[in-house]
This record gives C-alpha cells, sequence and structure tokens, in this order.
C-alpha cells in the first residue's frame, strides 16, 4: 500500500562513511547529511576496548561520494 512505510532499511545497501567514538561528532556529521539531502543513519556499537563505544555514520551506497565530500567539508 504505501511504498515508503513497507521497505526496509536492510534492503538498501547502506555504506559506513565515518566512525567515531565521540557521538555528539556523529550526530554533527549525520545532521551535515541531512542538510546537503543525504538520508544517514548513526548506530552505536560497543568497542574493542572495554567501556568504548564506536558510532558509525552510515549513507546508501548510491551517495558514497556526495557523502564523504560534505565529511571532508565537515571534518
Amino acid at each position: 500500500m504505501f511504498k515508503f512505510f513497507g521497505r526496509k532499511r536492510d534492503e538498501e545497501n547502506w555504506t559506513e562513511v565515518y566512525r567515531t567514538t565521540d557521538l555528539w561528532e556523529a550526530e554533527v556529521i549525520r545532521s551535515a547529511l541531512l542538510n546537503e539531502s543525504i538520508r544517514a543513519s548513526v548506530r552505536s556499537i560497543k568497542g574493542e576496548e572495554r567501556g568504548t563505544q564506536q558510532n558509525i555514520v552510515s549513507v546508501p551506497a548510491a551517495k558514497m561520494n556526495e557523502a564523504q565530500m560534505v565529511i571532508d567539508r565537515t571534518s
């Protein structure tokens, strides 16, 4: 019925474009990407060292080059 709601995130090919231990920094990158109309998501995983957390920013693979340019300008 509604294609938008029926689409799953995993059906698209998402690629990691940025990784950091700072959640705030990951959210700044995500906001910059969204400002350029590039869909982005942040997910957190446990780091290898005890008590650390890795924050991963991902975008659709088709937007990888555009996202990298935005990240270069933002960093």
